[in-house]
């Protein structure tokens, strides 16, 4: 029989040990759900009852899987935990020793004098968080955690909650800490919910209305394969189903390793963009239906009547998980080549793309990473794609999804198949003519957005491929003249982007040597190609509007561009016009792209 109490969390822990099962996701919670959480703390009053919702669970004899309510409950335990370490062990806190409330909520000890350990709230054994919420949220010593647990995107939530809470109640003193306590403890109502043998936990998991953070189309179909190994019990082994529900668990767990991977929280992978990229190269695209590898997965091919019908075996969710737990890896180090052990080559081209956006060739580049394909057929597949980006996008100025079918088809195909030669031949016929120019070319595009953005008096300098251009120029004078890297792609912006003829030329020198040209003519010298070079951004704001004499000095000792333009002995209107002169033919060599003198007069 299903039973559904209101309880108090003290009345919730009584005598109860609670799990969170290997098919749920981890820790979601960020930022906003703990403020808010800490925020209804502090506004309830002392006296008040506050209702905080919905714990599902299935009973497991020895204990109780939570099915949802995992997020809240998690949050409580972390709170319960860093308030408990304030006090002493022999402190009394309401009408218990803190002991006794740790044995209650956090953790006991059992067996021959109390070495093993009892944790009261807490994940399955095969749960990616499991480990690293006894060792570094509960602080225990666990004999089945002998190794430093990996950090996931999840067990960066748990510790940054466990922080966040470490920090919010660094002031109060012990009497604070008691209400607060109390609070927790015995004015947070739930409604206490047991489902019954006939319904599903797993159905029960996918079906129920997630708050807080709703589940993503990755965290759901986990859950899902899961499910569909125990529909295959009749037909396989109780041990071989365990291994590949083990396998399941080890997949997603290396999935959210590299997912939360990078220290840098503007490249942390995003979990559905990735899923979505696997999709299409593991399956085929669809582009009729939106959300539609959310679909495809959950609602067409990884279904319970497919298993039913045995569409859908033991090998087929196997090789499914195996080659998604490779691609994750592939995928990570395709967007962080410098952590990877790529040829330098490899790292070089992806690095380029990571500037000038990857468009549609992801699940491609994925596929041959995967694939460990020869490094010179990789580095051909991304130089094939970097110069259509650029070209496509930035010089054409094309919609953002040119071209996206066909390359997914690609992708698709060669997952298939494996011809490296053929996908590059798709690639060159797809894109290029004979002489090696883009098909998708279109200098009408060019010079239209070029001479728009000079009628908002910003030209060249707000043009979307200029700063991938000039950082371009610039590793072409490094590795012409065999130095090390002077200026970082992460440094440059808008402030680093100098104007040697300066916006705002006040000084007797600017006038005289531009004194030939009218106002309007300034003002498009200003903002010409020529006139731009890279420079680090304290160099950039010391200089402003200097002369010339004073710039090169300074120039002299920054980026290789910099060190070219001080070469110059003046800076004149003549100076501006043969630099963009000559960045405009890079231009063209670099992408092949065909700049006829007509064009690069109406750009310039």
């Amino acid at each position: 029989m299903a039973s559904n109490n209101l309880e108090t969390l003290s009345e919730l822990f009584n005598d109860k040990i609670f799990r969170i099962p290997d098919y749920q996701r981890g820790y979601a919670w960020g930022k906003l759900q703990i403020n808010d959480f800490w925020s209804d703390l502090n506004n309830l009053d002392k006296d008040r009852i506050h209702y905080t919702g919905m714990i599902t669970v299935e009973n497991k004899e020895n204990y109780y899987h939570v099915i949802d309510g995992q997020q809240r409950l998690t949050t409580i335990m972390i709170l319960l935990k860093v308030v408990l370490d304030q006090f002493d062990d022999e402190d009394w806190i309401d009408d218990k020793e803190k002991n006794d409330y740790v044995k209650k909520y956090l953790f006991r000890r059992i067996g021959k004098e109390g070495k093993n350990l009892k944790v009261i709230f807490g994940y399955e054994k095969d749960n990616p968080s499991d480990c690293y919420f006894k060792t570094k949220i509960l602080d225990l010593k666990d004999s089945d955690c002998y190794s430093v647990p990996q950090e996931t995107l999840y067990t960066k939530n748990l510790q940054y909650a466990k922080d966040k809470f470490e920090k919010k109640i660094a002031k109060l003193n012990k009497s604070e800490l008691e209400i607060l306590f109390k609070k927790i403890t015995k004015q947070l109502k739930f409604n206490f919910y047991e489902i019954d043998d006939e319904l599903d936990e797993f159905v029960t998991f996918e079906t129920m209305n997630n708050r807080g953070k709703p589940l993503t189309t990755l965290e759901l179909l986990k859950n899902r394969l899961i499910y569909l190994t125990t529909l295959m019990k009749d037909d396989y082994d109780e041990k071989k189903i365990s291994l590949l529900r083990k396998d399941i668990n080890n997949s997603w767990k290396t999935i959210y390793e590299y997912l939360g991977k990078s220290k840098n929280p503007k490249k942390i992978i995003n979990d559905d963009k990735f899923l979505k990229d696997h999709w299409i190269m593991y399956f085929k695209y669809d582009r009729d239906v939106a959300k539609a590898e959310k679909d495809f997965l959950l609602n067409k091919h990884f279904t319970q009547q497919r298993v039913f019908n045995k569409y859908i075996d033991y090998d087929d969710i196997k090789d499914y998980v195996s080659n998604i737990k490779e691609a994750i890896v592939e995928y990570y180090f395709m967007e962080n080549p410098e952590d990877s052990s790529y040829g330098e080559e490899i790292k070089k081209w992806l690095s380029k793309l990571n500037r000038v956006g990857f468009g549609a060739f992801k699940p491609m580049i994925m596929a041959i990473l995967i694939n460990k394909e020869e490094d010179k057929y990789i580095s051909k597949v991304l130089q094939l794609a970097e110069k259509y980006v650029f070209l496509v996008f930035m010089v054409s100025n094309r919609k953002s999804n040119t071209g996206d079918s066909r390359f997914y088809k690609y992708a698709n195909e060669y997952h298939k198949n494996k011809y490296i030669f053929r996908l590059i031949d798709n690639i060159k016929s797809e894109v290029f003519e004979d002489d090696n120019t883009c098909k998708w070319i279109s200098l009408e595009n060019f010079e239209s957005e070029i001479n728009e953005n000079f009628k908002k008096h910003e030209g060249w300098y707000s043009w979307k491929g200029t700063k991938y251009l000039l950082y371009e120029y610039e590793l072409y004078l490094q590795e012409s003249s065999k130095g090390e890297t002077k200026l970082q792609w992460e440094e440059i912006n808008n402030d680093t982007i100098e104007h040697i003829y300066p916006q705002t030329p006040k000084d007797k020198c600017w006038s005289e040597n531009f004194s030939s040209l009218n106002k309007k003519a300034k003002e498009r010298k200003l903002h010409t190609l020529g006139n731009l070079v890279l420079l680090s951004h304290s160099k950039n704001s010391s200089l402003g509007n200097k002369c010339f004499d004073v710039k090169k000095e300074i120039f002299s000792n920054g980026s290789y561009s910099a060190i070219e333009v001080s070469k110059n002995s003046e800076w004149l209107p003549s100076s501006i016009d043969e630099r963009s002169d000559m960045l405009l033919q890079f231009l063209s060599d670099r992408w092949d792209l065909p700049l006829s003198d007509e064009v690069i007069k109406k750009v310039i």
